[in-house]
């Protein structure tokens, strides 16, 4: 009897843990700061902001050391509208830091070509708190390829 009765008691912290689960959102047991969770949100945020061309607001997530040389990419990155993007997976690595390449699909203003601008984000958290900054290398500025060129 006694062996039923601590399955049962069992069976029910299990069953009570995971409505709780349930009830307060996703558990993460392999990132409990949610540091992955974070950093996704804000690269995509910042990717979008390149998107769109809104290099001042980026700005506010590029490291402070990097953040002049990243102005002085500005300007060439407004010869381009871009219309899309793909980015790498995150994943974090042992150090705390990641790297993701993103690929931005568009065109130059004085161009009616597709192009491709890639983008190589470093990404590595401010302080101890969740809020990341990237420092960014942009390729393909100068002489951008277009599209079908690229194999």
């Amino acid at each position: 009897m006694f062996r039923h009765s601590s399955i049962w008691v069992l069976a029910l912290a299990i069953g009570a843990s995971a409505l709780a689960g349930c009830s307060f959102g996703e558990v993460y047991l392999r990132d409990p700061l949610l540091r992955e969770v974070a950093l996704t949100e804000q690269q995509k945020h910042y990717s979008a902001l390149i998107r769109w061309s809104a290099f001042n607001k980026a700005a506010r997530y590029v490291q402070n050391e990097h953040r002049e040389a990243f102005m002085k990419a500005a300007p060439p990155l407004k010869r381009f509208r871009f219309t899309d993007y793909e980015s790498d997976p995150i994943s974090i690595d042992e150090d705390g830091e990641c790297t993701v390449e993103v690929l931005y699909y568009g065109y130059r203003t004085d161009s009616p070509y597709e192009v491709e601008v890639r983008e190589t984000q470093h990404w590595k958290r401010g302080g101890v708190g969740n809020a990341w900054q990237v420092s960014s290398v942009f390729e393909g500025l100068d002489a951008p390829r277009s599209r079908a060129s690229v194999h």
